[in-house]
């Protein structure tokens, strides 16, 4: 995983975007193939989460957080998972 956020890093800063940068962490999953189209889908709208609209594919007007659209992600295509782990908490 530290290589494709490397390059891909790096095919970001040539394509222009300065901007771009990684959060800390990562997750992989895998899904059904019957729910393809509906994860093909969810990526294709992904600027719509991030940038909000008035209504997006999950169902929100406002922008989402990474936190809620990871949550909403999850829970969408029935994912499990212990929201213990999910993510770090700060240190005190």
């Amino acid at each position: 995983m530290s290589d494709v956020k490397s390059l891909s890093t790096k095919w970001m800063r040539k394509q222009g975007s300065l901007k771009f940068k990684w959060q800390i962490g990562y997750a992989c999953h895998s899904v059904d193939y019957r729910r393809k189209d509906s994860i093909e889908r969810y990526v294709r709208n992904q600027k719509i989460h991030h940038y909000g609209s008035n209504e997006n594919y999950l169902g929100a007007v406002q922008q989402l957080t990474f936190e809620e659209e990871f949550q909403a992600l999850l829970d969408t295509f029935d994912l499990q998972y212990n929201p213990a782990y999910l993510f770090d908490s700060p240190s005190p």
